[in-house]
């Protein structure tokens, strides 16, 4: 993606954003969405041009990333009706048993894919003395 491009995509952000403020001072859901398919977006270009790797740095560090991903989880998860029990304010609550058998089932699958896809990867041994010597 050209600087241009980058520069034009984020300008419909803080459009999006600052479009969705009314006499309330909140965001509608509308410009909410329209951020998260922009975001969406723009990470998918940039990871296509540039992949992930030296993507932090001194001013945006992992635990930016995961304070991001995490705040798209919990809202998400809370959109979809999943008990995080988080909360937005104080962070104090403890995660919901819902959330934690959540998480264990992905990490389970996680782990399950990947001991498949080493299987499916992994040489075949073949036995020569169950072959026979002319093998």
């Amino acid at each position: 993606m050209a600087a241009a491009d980058e520069d034009d995509v984020l300008k419909k952000l803080r459009r999006a954003a600052a479009g969705g403020v009314g006499a309330s001072g909140s965001l509608s859901a509308e410009r909410v969405q329209t951020v998260l398919r922009h975001t969406q977006e723009v990470l998918k270009d940039y990871e296509r041009v540039h992949g992930t790797k030296g993507f932090l740095n001194d001013t945006f560090q992992a635990c930016d990333m995961k304070c991001a991903e995490f705040e798209l989880v919990r809202f998400s998860s809370d959109v979809l009706g999943v008990d995080t029990g988080c909360s937005i304010d104080d962070g104090t609550e403890k995660p919901s048993e819902e959330l934690k058998e959540l998480v264990a089932r992905k990490n389970w699958l996680q782990m399950y894919n990947r001991a498949v896809l080493a299987e499916k990867t992994e040489p075949i041994k073949v036995d020569r003395a169950l072959i026979g010597p002319n093998a």
